[in-house]
């Protein structure tokens, strides 16, 4: 391949393919991935400046900072290239604000596998910006809580595996080898698990110019190159040891080029597949889900009007939704199913004060609907906790009330924090009260029920005012809609 076509700013390139096939030299495959991701799936759009330290800053959800620590000892273990402790180090924070930019994800395992190779040719920055690129547009849906991306992909693969290898297709379905099964683990890290990094990297020129459909043709093509000897196994864990053996050694990309190019299967065939399967996928998704929430006391109907509101608002996030935008979904959510005293209730817990204020309200908030602590809130946390305010018992009402009110979580509610949510709630009702109305409250309900005198309210305390003080009883007691 001449070196002259290697230049540093890159122009738009018309035999990406070809280039990508043929393989990129090292020290130009940065600049040309970047370009190929860029010019074929963000619409030659300038990408997003990267605030890394600044981000590097920002705490990180529970669960996910956890998942980190427990999958960076187990990438590429024992692999000197990748887990020196400046390595380490240096994939942490990269994981770390990638979570950060990206909340509705958090963290998935086999992020980690692909942002260890990014980091031989991308400085931290540049690693976020193609892991962002990779996330919300070249294959979106395969880091998710829901994984439906990945999901179709494999199913894709599995279908056109059937029609165009019936013989082989046939064999592992007597073996009962289920292919989805197989290769997930293939797509979800890029083949840089099972296949050596030097072949990794030029399975990667071809990607960042096809997408996940260079995924699905290379598992295809390895299939038809060792059909013969597929068909001579007998289960499914020799069919996985020769599959390991024969991955695990494979440098000999001009043999998979070669099948790369006869291969039956064009580009636009695979994503008029991936388009079916995709919808097929999201349905029984949803189909579900509902399911598995009618123990809510959600209607059908009402399961089925949530499901689309939420699912309109994360339509980009793979069904999860991050717990910074949880306040306006609330807002624009329920009112039109006629849950307007919830509405009221839940916005005037987030509602906008000061900032520091208005952080704390909208922490209390995702308390309660994010109960993995995984940073976002996925449609089953969702209707649970709209559940227990609008259709759990009374007692479980109260719990969720008390948390709602604890902005600081102490376990207490605090004087200030009562005052603060009855104010929110007289502006979000429009009522016209003043704020020495809710002052006035504040403190008869602190006067009669704190039995501790110490202006702090426990639970006990406040489920006895939640039966006698008329605003709370209304709020908390006697609310009734329906959808």
């Amino acid at each position: 391949m001449p070196e002259s076509i290697y230049i540093n700013q890159v122009p738009f390139l018309t035999q990406r393919s070809d280039i990508a096939k043929q393989g990129i030299y090292f020290s130009y495959k940065a600049s040309y991935w970047q370009t190929f991701a860029v010019q074929f799936f963000h619409g030659n759009l300038p990408l997003a400046k990267i605030n890394f330290y600044h981000d590097l800053q920002n705490p990180l959800p529970i669960n996910v900072g956890k998942q980190i620590e427990l999958d960076l000892p187990r990438t590429f273990p024992g692999n000197t290239i990748y887990s020196t402790p400046s390595r380490m180090k240096h994939l942490r924070q990269v994981l770390h604000v990638c979570a950060i930019q990206n909340p509705f994800i958090g963290y998935c395992q086999s992020m980690s596998h692909v942002a260890s190779i990014l980091l031989l040719l991308y400085p931290k920055s540049g690693v976020v910006s193609i892991m962002n690129l990779m996330i919300r547009h070249i294959i979106p849906e395969y880091w998710t809580q829901n994984m439906n991306g990945v999901i179709t992909d494999a199913i894709a693969l599995e279908r056109l595996f059937s029609k165009k290898l019936p013989e082989l297709f046939r064999h592992f379905q007597d073996l009962r080898i289920d292919v989805p099964s197989l290769t997930t683990g293939w797509f979800m890290t890029l083949y840089s698990a099972i296949l050596p990094l030097s072949t990794t990297l030029r399975l990667w020129d071809y990607f960042f110019t096809k997408g996940s459909c260079a995924l699905i043709k290379t598992a295809f093509c390895f299939f038809s190159m060792y059909q013969q000897d597929l068909l001579a196994q007998t289960d499914l864990c020799e069919v996985d040891k020769f599959l390991k053996g024969k991955f695990k050694s494979f440098t000999d990309w001009t043999l998979l080029t070669q099948e790369i190019n006869a291969c039956p299967l064009s580009s636009s065939k695979i994503r008029k597949y991936q388009k079916r399967i995709h919808l097929e996928v999201e349905s029984r998704s949803k189909e579900r889900m509902i399911q598995e929430l009618k123990r809510t006391n959600f209607t059908e109907v009402e399961l089925e009007k949530l499901h689309i509101l939420f699912t309109t608002s994360t339509k980009h996030l793979g069904g999860n939704l991050p717990n910074s935008d949880l306040s306006g979904l609330l807002k624009s959510t329920l009112p039109p199913l006629s849950l307007q005293d919830l509405a009221r209730v839940l916005y005037s817990i987030s509602y906008p004060q000061n900032d520091t204020s208005t952080q704390d309200s909208l922490d209390s908030l995702h308390r309660l609907f994010d109960t993995n602590t995984d940073g976002a809130i996925s449609f089953k946390e969702f209707c649970l906790g709209l559940c227990v305010f609008f259709k759990g018992p009374k007692q479980d009402k109260l719990k969720f009330a008390f948390m709602a009110f604890d902005y600081n979580n102490n376990g207490t509610i605090e004087k200030e924090e009562m005052l603060t949510f009855l104010q929110n709630y007289y502006k979000v009702c429009h009522m016209d009260l003043q704020s020495s109305d809710a002052s006035k409250i504040t403190d008869e309900v602190f006067l009669s029920y704190n039995t501790s005198k110490d202006n702090k309210l426990s639970f006990d305390d406040f489920c006895t005012a939640c039966d006698k003080e008329p605003l709370l009883k209304y709020i908390y007691g006697s609310q009734e809609a329906s959808m």
